[in-house]
């Protein structure tokens, strides 16, 4: 039996009520800002988002949905450094395993992240200028959004379900490895994906860090190539147009920014946990979870901005 690095001895916290507390109460909160984002969309979407609009719902749809099922019906409770947890939410009362509730969850965060490129591809799309051989038509932009989400999905489908599959050969491997995770292992409903031989977690994550860098690299292009227009179209235009150039850019900047720094910033920070092992940072990743409600945020900052409708062709 291997002895446990005295570096990871710790108790842990099976019942952490106030990170649960707090989980709960930040997804209602969340809920309401997105209940709120929605009915801005639907109702005061400015005249010119037209179309947009409903790209816009897309996203902020797959948020809340996204909040809910991370906030209240799964509440991850996260045992690290090793990759161990279980859910507390209302899907266990419900009876739903935790390898179902991973998916389901999972799922919803890669719907994130699809839609997020798929609402800043078509805000490209607006500003491209007619007869560029980058100004798709509608059939183009159907078919490359449908390839963006099946692109987002298929590898978690795919590489998911085996990393949490044979669980009583993980628990054992587990505890013979890290014996103070002895306690944990007969918690109800924990999940474990550590496995030394098993590289199915290893596949899954690095399939998740090519879907990061790929939405890195959409929306850097995205931003580059919108830059480059306007500094084409500001060449020929005056002052204050160009002024009005760079607030849509200072606008479509921070627009990026907050959906891709609250969603992948938890994903990060366990990766690091895992492939680290990094020490005292139960409570910090705990804390780390519900931050993804704040993206929905950006929804409200995309409607009010005054810069949003520089240039639009729907």
């Amino acid at each position: 039996m291997a002895t446990c690095d005295p570096m990871l001895k710790s108790e842990f916290d099976t019942d952490p009520q106030y990170y649960l507390k707090f989980l709960t109460y930040a997804s209602v909160g969340g809920l309401l800002v997105n209940s709120f984002g929605i009915y801005i969309i639907l109702f005061h979407s400015p005249p010119h988002f037209k179309t947009y609009r409903w790209h816009l719902l897309n996203y902020q749809i797959c948020s809340t949905f996204c909040d809910v099922i991370l906030g209240l019906c799964t509440a991850p409770v996260f045992f690290l450094p090793s990759a161990v947890g279980r859910p507390t939410g209302l899907f266990v009362k419900m009876g739903v395993s935790s390898g179902h509730q991973m998916t389901v969850a999972s799922t919803f965060l890669h719907l994130i992240l699809a839609a997020t490129m798929h609402m800043f591809f078509y805000r490209w799309q607006m500003v491209v200028p007619n007869g560029s051989l980058l100004k798709f038509s509608r059939k183009v932009k159907a078919i490359i959004l449908i390839i963006t989400y099946i692109l987002f999905l298929t590898p978690h489908f795919i590489l998911l379900p085996p990393t949490y599959q044979d669980q009583p050969s993980k628990r054992i491997e587990l505890v013979e490895d890290f014996p103070n995770y002895r306690d944990i292992v007969d918690l109800p409903d924990v999940i474990i994906f550590y496995s030394k031989n098993d590289m199915a977690l290893a596949a899954y994550m690095f399939s998740e860090t090519l879907l990061g860098g790929f939405l890195g690299c959409g929306m850097t292009w995205f931003w580059l190539h919108t830059a480059f227009i306007f500094h084409q179209k500001g060449k020929y235009s005056n002052e204050s147009k160009q002024l009005q150039y760079r607030k849509y850019l200072l606008n479509l900047s921070s627009q990026m920014t907050i959906p891709i720094v609250t969603i992948l910033y938890p994903g990060s920070l366990l990766g690091l946990i895992i492939i680290f092992r990094l020490r005292n940072v139960q409570a910090r990743m705990e804390l780390s979870a519900p931050s993804q409600s704040s993206a929905s945020t950006s929804t409200i900052a995309i409607i009010c901005s005054p810069a949003s409708g520089v240039s639009a062709t729907p």
